[in-house]
């Protein structure tokens, strides 16, 4: 694409949009989502869960891949060699405390609890703020009678649940468990009394009374444990362990190996899920957590290598919400369709045969990318910002050349391609990392550059085009850099695991719209194909369940493409086109996720199963339900402190640019339609991220701050860049452009 050229202007765009084609685009979404439903609501297959076993599942009060290192991980490390093993969130970036996390490790999603929640009790210990004993309390409350034995404990909390109706709203799938014919039991290991009495909670048997043994510390060993659970019927056993290394009792990973030896030598069949939390029981959680844990499954379903997420689809990154199914799946239960995780599988290593140091890798990146949101990208911008500044302040005086100025932009046009890059040299600290990122951006400025120059293409469409062929690249081949970038990278609080975020979506929208736009205005033969191809491509890879994973972004990009086909066909873009386009959006995201949840299997995105839930038990109604849910969050998040800052600084950038180059800026809209088309186009596009994406504000900010660098450079650079350029393609003795005119 050449760089940004004059064309016909706006006024010969005249037609409108008729009214027949929304109605006919209404009538055709309308079909679709019709036969859809009826295909999966008749193609509803479900895959046979394995013979039900000893499944036992230990919770550590705290287990991180620091735990690997030195003597006492041994016993950890032989348990991740000999089985399968991944990091897991066990938090969402939503306020919640300890025991919170918790019911969401149980429940499959954030359940919540009532605030003056004490957890479970023994029979006949007194209960908080009350002059009677927990099984009284409980009773009263209830109306049920409980027998009093010594190995029975009861949680009165889950009167009030059903009082207040809010165990129905609980997916409760261990119930299903404790229905069936296999037991469900509990037993703690460890001295803390509180930690255990909220792990009870996972085997409670839905009236607030927890089956199973109590066992005394002081007299239990590993292998009495090991012995007691193995000896009993397959089922369930929940267990409360001490962290390893820790003097509070028998540690998971040493309980662990024991089952594991037991079992093998009763040829017995045992699968263990072991998970470490990582905080306080007492403390409330901040909003997000600063380490991610660990989670070992060994037995006879686990080989050694790698777990891999059907909801992550990452190997060796799970989600809290998989556990409960994982252990359902164990147990020989059908995971219900509501529940928002799925089973977990487990892999072989590809990447690397030393499972330790692999899971090593992922842990510090991760946290590398948790303190760098705030520790790198902050300095980063201001220094950019500060950079580009005064090379715009030089320039105006006529104090330094264009070219530095070019150069500055294109380096901090850069930034995202820096952050996609910079993972894969392995960073070990946050100067390392935050330099490294500094470094491409320079590199990949200058490159944008010399191509530029080279070609005579616009130096923020070669910076734009290096950009798209990387992220487009790693979208379809999985989705790796993606996922360990520092601005798409969300291990630690598990907003997004997988496909294009909001913030990356938002630069594509911010680059692409000026050289497109330039096209949809030009002369050029084929350009409507061209335009065609090129959003065809974006779709593709922004929207595709398997690559990019997100259905608004299909929305989206329908709406931009609209917004710029419209145009080049000499007809206006206007609210009935805007309407259009979002109901081909919504209509393509139909289509993509039906053929998501036939071709996906049990590796189905969201997007899939979401459709499956809506065609099944669930109803339509679950698809309005995410619906709320989405403009819910967009609120909340139109308030967040981080939105607001980000916001502030883009429109610092816009006034300072505006107040040094306004007179120019006026005359590039004058002079180039395809700059005001790009903004009319963006602005559209902006308003449907608002409307129909999760963290949608995220998508606009994004979006401002990419298209106010291009715009910024087009002001100050475009014209000259052009001029340079054409003069170095004459030839010797020929006039420059302008020259024979003159």
């Amino acid at each position: 694409m050449a760089g940004f050229r004059r064309s016909f202007p706006s006024s010969t765009l005249s037609r409108s949009l008729p009214v027949k084609y929304l109605i006919a685009g209404l009538g055709i979404t309308a079909l679709l989502a019709v036969l859809i439903f009826t295909a999966l609501a008749t193609d509803a297959q479900t895959t046979p869960p394995p013979p039900p076993s000893h499944v036992v599942f230990i919770l550590c009060k705290r287990m991180d891949v620091s735990d690997l290192a030195g003597a006492q991980g041994q016993a950890l490390r032989e348990l991740v060699r000999e089985g399968s093993a991944a990091l897991v969130n066990t938090a969402t970036p939503i306020s919640r405390t300890w025991n919170r996390v918790l019911f969401t490790v149980a429940a499959g999603s954030p359940a919540k609890m009532p605030a003056n929640f004490h957890g479970i009790f023994l029979q006949g210990e007194q209960y908080p703020r009350h002059s009677s004993a927990a099984e009284v309390i409980y009773c009263r409350r209830t109306g049920y009678n409980i027998p009093v034995h010594s190995d029975k404990m009861v949680c009165p909390q889950f009167a009030l649940l059903e009082h207040d109706h809010l165990a129905a709203k609980l997916p409760g799938a261990l119930l299903a468990a404790r229905r069936s014919v296999l037991t469900v039991r509990f037993c703690t290991v460890t001295r803390d009394r509180v930690f255990s009495r909220y792990v009870a909670t996972l085997a409670e048997d839905g009236h607030g009374v927890v089956t199973g043994t109590i066992l005394s510390n002081s007299t239990s060993s590993p292998n009495a444990v090991a012995a007691s659970i193995l000896t009993g019927p397959p089922g369930l056993t929940v267990v409360s362990a001490a962290s390893p290394g820790s003097k509070e009792g028998i540690s998971g990973p040493t309980l662990a190996a024991e089952l594991l030896h037991q079992s093998g030598d009763m040829s017995e069949s045992c699968n263990v899920v072991l998970l470490g939390l990582t905080a306080t029981p007492v403390v409330p959680l901040p909003a997000q957590w600063k380490r991610l844990t660990l989670l070992v499954l060994n037995g006879t379903s686990f080989h050694p290598g790698i777990l891999y997420s059907p909801t992550t689809r990452t190997r060796g990154l799970a989600s809290d919400t998989d556990v409960e199914p994982t252990v359902l799946h164990l147990l020989g239960l059908n995971v219900p369709s509501d529940m928002t995780g799925r089973p977990l599988e487990a892999v072989s290593n590809r990447v690397s045969a030393d499972t330790v140091g692999y899971l090593r890798c992922m842990d510090r990146l991760a946290l590398l990318n948790g303190a760098g949101s705030v520790a790198i990208m902050v300095p980063l911008a201001l220094i950019s910002l500060a950079v580009v500044s005064l090379c715009l302040f030089l320039q105006s005086t006529g104090k330094a050349k264009w070219q530095l100025t070019s150069w500055s932009l294109l380096s901090a046009q850069a930034l995202p391609l820096a952050l996609l890059i910079a993972p894969v040299l392995r960073p070990h600290t946050l100067a390392g990392y935050g330099l490294e990122i500094a470094a491409i951006m320079c590199v990949t400025g200058m490159v944008a550059t010399v191509i530029a120059a080279m070609t005579q293409y616009a130096g923020t469409t070669v910076t734009t085009a290096l950009f798209l062929l990387v992220l487009i690249s790693d979208l379809v081949t999985g989705g790796t850099l993606v996922k360990n970038a520092l601005l798409g990278g969300y291990a630690l609080s598990g907003i997004r695991y997988y496909g294009v975020g909001n913030e990356y979506l938002g630069v594509v929208l911010g680059m692409v719209m000026f050289p497109l736009a330039s096209l949809a205005l030009s002369q050029e033969q084929h350009k409507n194909l061209k335009l065609g191809v090129a959003f065809a491509s974006l779709l593709a890879a922004l929207g595709w369940p398997g690559w990019g994973a997100n259905a608004g972004s299909l929305v989206v990009c329908s709406v931009a493409a609209t917004a710029l086909l419209l145009p080049s066909n000499r007809r206006p873009f206007n609210f009935i086109s805007f309407v259009a386009s979002l109901i081909i959006g919504f209509a393509l995201a139909f289509v993509f996720a039906a053929a998501d949840a036939w071709l996906g299997g049990p590796d189905v995105s969201h997007a899939g199963a979401a459709l499956v839930s809506a065609a099944g038990p669930r109803g339509p109604s679950y698809l309005w339900q995410i619906i709320v849910r989405k403009i819910e969050m967009n609120l909340a998040l139109s308030v967040s402190h981080w939105l607001l800052i980000a916001a502030a600084i883009t429109a610092a950038s816009t006034a300072v640019v505006w107040m040094i180059f306004k007179n120019r800026l006026r005359e590039v809209v004058t002079d180039y339609p395809d700059i005001a088309l790009s903004w009319r186009a963006l602005l559209w596009t902006m308003a449907a991220a608002l409307i129909t994406k999760d963290s949608g504000v995220v998508t606009v900010v994004f979006a401002l701050g990419s298209a106010t660098v291009v715009s910024t450079w087009v002001a100050a650079c475009g014209e000259l860049s052009i001029k340079a350029g054409s003069q170095q393609k004459q030839r010797p003795g020929q006039p420059a452009p302008g020259e024979e005119s003159a």
